[in-house]
C-alpha cells in the first residue's frame, strides 16, 4: 500500500470504522447530543427562537429549537457513565485505581483540542472579527475577548464569566466536567472506604445535593429563571453526571440484575425515557422561571437520557436500533472537537451567507439550509482536528498509561 494509501485508510479507520468494544447504542445518544446542540445555537442566533409570530414550519422548528438545549445535559449523563466505567472498571478488577493514568489520558483528550481552537479564537478569529464574532459575543473589541479568555485557559469561566463577553462561552459545560474528572475520582474513592450500603447513600447523596443546591439559590432570592448565574456553576450541575455514574455502578457490579430489570421493564423503558425527555421540553425551557425549571427539569431530562442509554446497555429493541445505526457514528466520533468550532462556523455563516440562503426572512427552508451548512462544516474542521491532533495523542495517552507501574526497587534505582 502506498503512503498515501496508508493515510487515507487510516482517517477511514479513525471517522468511519466504530470499534468493536464501542456500545453502537451510546454513539447515537452521542450524535443526538451534538445534533441538538448545534440546532439548538442555529436557531438561536437566527432568532427564530425569541420570533413572536412564527407560523406553520417555522413555529414547529422553533419549538424544537427551544428544546434541543437538552442536548448538553444528555452529553452530561453519557460522560459520567463513561468516565465512572473507567474507574469503576478498574476498581473492580484491581482493586484500586492508578489516578496518574487516569488523569493523564483526560488531559491529552480533553486539553489539546481545547486550547488550539481557544488559542485560535483569540489571535486570529477575534483581531480579524472573523464571522462578526464581536457582534455574537457582544464585545466591543478583540481585547474584551482576550481579557477574558484566561478563565476559558484555567476552565472557570463558568464561575469567572458568566454574563460577560467571552470568546468561548459555551466552554461552560467544558468546565462542568472538567471539575467532574477531578472530584470524581477521591468522591469513589471515600465511597469504596465504606460498606455497600453506606456506599450508594453516598452515591446518592451526590445526585441530591445539587438539586438541593438550586432549590436554596431559588429559596434564597435568585434569578427565577432558570439561566440565573447558578445554571453554569458546576456544583448545581453534577447531580446529571452523578445520574450516569450510577448507571455505571450497575454496569459494573450488578449487570446481570441490571439487565433482567430491564428485561422485565421491556419498551416502557424507553418510552418512559422519551416521556421525560418531552415534558422537559414541553413544560421546561432555558428562559421560564419558577421551581420546575430551575429545580427539576435538568434531573429529569437527565433521567429520561439514563433510561434511553441503560435501554442502549441491555436491550434489542427499536430504540436502540434506531440509536445504533452506523450512519450516527462519525458525527458520535468527532462530537468534542463538532461541540468546540461550530458556533464560530455558525457566525460565519450567518455573515457569509445571510443573502444566499435568505436568513434576512427566516423560514424553516432557510433555517434547515443554515443547519445543514453548519453541522457540515463543524464536523469537517473538527474531523481534520481528530485526524491531526486529537487521535496522535489519544494513542500516546494509551500507551503512556498502559505502562505498569514501578516496583519500589525500580523506583529505587531511578531515582537514585
Amino acid at each position: 500500500m502506498s503512503a498515501l494509501g496508508a493515510v487515507a485508510a487510516r482517517i477511514r479507520a479513525d471517522l468511519w470504522e466504530r470499534p468493536a468494544r464501542n456500545v453502537p447504542g451510546l454513539d447515537g445518544l452521542r450524535a443526538w447530543g451534538c445534533a441538538s446542540i448545534v440546532f439548538f445555537h442555529c436557531a438561536l442566533f437566527t432568532g427564530v427562537i425569541g420570533a413572536e409570530r412564527a407560523t406553520g414550519e417555522l413555529r414547529v422548528l422553533q419549538l424544537a429549537g427551544q428544546g434541543a438545549w437538552t442536548g448538553v445535559d444528555v452529553f452530561f449523563v453519557l460522560s459520567g457513565f463513561l468516565i465512572g466505567r473507567i474507574l469503576l472498571a478498574e476498581r473492580a478488577a484491581t482493586g484500586g485505581v492508578r489516578y496518574g493514568g487516569f488523569y493523564l489520558r483526560r488531559a491529552l483528550r480533553i486539553f489539546p483540542a481545547h486550547y488550539v481552537v481557544l488559542a485560535v479564537a483569540v489571535l486570529v478569529l477575534a483581531p480579524w472579527n472573523v464571522g462578526n464574532l464581536l457582534f455574537f459575543t457582544g464585545a466591543p473589541d478583540w481585547r474584551t475577548l482576550a481579557a477574558t479568555a484566561w478563565t476559558n485557559a484555567v476552565y472557570l469561566n463558568n464561575y469567572l464569566a458568566v454574563g460577560r463577553p467571552n470568546v468561548l462561552g459555551w466552554g461552560w459545560s467544558l468546565c462542568v466536567e472538567e471539575h467532574f474528572y477531578l472530584l470524581l475520582p477521591p468522591l469513589l474513592a471515600a465511597a469504596f472506604a465504606l460498606r455497600s450500603t453506606a456506599r450508594m447513600a453516598l452515591l446518592a447523596a451526590a445526585v441530591l445535593v445539587p438539586v438541593a443546591g438550586r432549590a436554596a439559590a431559588l429559596g434564597a432570592g435568585a434569578d427565577s429563571i432558570a439561566t440565573g448565574a447558578f445554571y453554569y456553576f458546576s456544583h448545581n450541575r453534577f447531580d446529571q453526571l452523578m445520574i450516569g455514574v450510577l448507571i455505571a455502578y450497575g454496569w459494573v457490579f450488578h449487570r446481570a440484575a441490571f439487565a433482567r430489570a430491564v428485561g422485565r421493564a421491556g419498551p416502557a423503558l424507553w418510552l418512559a425515557g422519551l416521556v421525560a425527555v418531552a415534558l422537559v421540553w414541553r413544560f421546561g425551557g432555558l428562559q421560564h422561571r419558577g421551581v420546575f425549571p430551575v429545580v427539576f427539569q435538568l434531573p429529569m431530562v437527565a433521567a429520561g437520557a439514563g433510561l434511553l442509554l441503560v435501554n442502549a446497555l441491555f436491550a434489542d429493541n427499536v430504540a436502540t436500533r434506531v440509536l445504533a445505526h452506523r450512519g450516527w457514528y462519525p458525527l458520535a466520533r468527532v462530537s468534542y472537537g463538532t461541540y468546540l468550532v461550530h458556533p464560530y462556523v455558525l457566525f460565519w455563516a450567518i455573515t457569509r451567507l445571510r443573502g444566499p440562503l435568505g436568513l434576512d426572512v427566516v423560514h424553516a427552508p432557510n433555517l434547515l439550509a443554515l443547519y445543514a451548512v453548519v453541522l457540515g462544516l463543524s464536523w469537517a474542521v473538527a474531523s481534520v482536528l481528530f485526524v491531526g491532533l486529537e487521535r496522535p495523542l489519544l494513542d500516546l495517552g494509551g500507551r503512556l498509561a498502559a505502562r505498569p507501574a514501578p516496583r519500589p526497587a525500580e523506583r529505587r534505582a531511578t531515582t537514585g
